[in-house]
């Protein structure tokens, strides 16, 4: 058997060190720091800048510590020398690298070195497996990447166009898009600034908007990416042959499916309360 090496085997403080946590973080962070610094410039969402300010600072804060749980929680790796119940022995697969029999759903992960438990895949976003122990975290951390980028880039355009707005305001005579003045105007280091922070958090706004909606369709199907690869795999090839498709003998219902991710109390109410927030900017 090989020595053993991956993630899993390395120092928490290393996963941080790879290029994904290192981008998903210094991202946020630049959006955040842009949003803070010209919070001012722009009337105040809420009642003034300050409380505008607490307002990102708490969608930020519930990103650092999903992020984190998502990121140093044991994804649920198999323990060396697992042994299944005699009677499912014959049923389960053997692990080439491990050398032990594979629990149902479990993978093995090239990245960590070790076995997962309902391996979903290995995010390089916070350089960890999701998996069986931290596949609730992770749909939340997910959630709030989302509403924190949403919540940037709805107010870093307040703030770029009411400052566009101040700025022409000030322009004596007459607007013209051949002149010097109206151009000089956008060539600041505050336009600078805020265009990098508003191009940061819209493409960070699809992506995690677009990962939130796979998770959650997988989710409520109780399925995970590997399983969804090889289940459509199996219905196109039992389509082909005229045979019966193949079911998910694992899916319990939309709201069962659901209820696999209850959180603990305290932070299942963070997440309502995270929701709610989400829902009133929208709304």
């Amino acid at each position: 058997m090989e020595e053993a090496s991956g993630v899993a085997y390395d120092p928490w403080w290393r996963r941080f060190l790879a290029r994904g946590p290192a981008v998903s973080l210094g991202t946020t962070l630049t959006i955040y720091a842009v949003n803070i610094f010209y919070a001012h410039q722009a009337p105040s969402f809420l009642s003034n800048a300050t409380q505008d300010r607490i307002l990102v600072s708490s969608a930020i804060g519930t990103f650092l510590y999903f992020f984190f749980s998502a990121a140093l929680k044991d994804p649920g790796y198999v323990e060396d020398g697992y042994q299944p119940p005699r009677e499912a022995v014959r049923h389960l697969p053997m692990c080439r690298v491990c050398l032990h029999l594979k629990p149902p759903r479990a993978s093995h992960c090239r990245r960590c070195g070790k076995c997962v438990r309902r391996m979903d895949h290995h995010c390089p976003w916070i350089n960890n497996c999701l998996g069986h122990n931290n596949e609730h975290v992770f749909f939340v951390f997910v959630l709030s990447s989302a509403n924190v980028s949403f919540l940037c880039t709805f107010l870093i355009s307040r703030i770029l166009y009411h400052k566009s707005v101040f700025a022409l305001s000030a322009i004596p005579g007459t607007f013209s898009l051949t002149s010097w003045p109206f151009w000089a105007t956008f060539f600041t280091l505050d336009y600078a600034a805020l265009s990098v922070g508003l191009i940061l958090s819209s493409v960070t706004c699809f992506l995690t908007s677009q990962l939130f909606t796979v998770q959650t369709w997988q989710v409520l199907r109780n399925r995970t990416s590997i399983e969804t690869i090889l289940l459509e795999s199996l219905s196109k090839a039992a389509e082909e042959r005229k045979t019966p498709t193949i079911c998910n003998p694992y899916d319990i219902g939309m709201w069962g499916n659901l209820g696999r991710l209850a959180l603990p109390g305290w932070q299942s109410y963070l997440l309502a309360t995270l929701v709610r927030l989400g829902m009133n900017i929208l709304v």
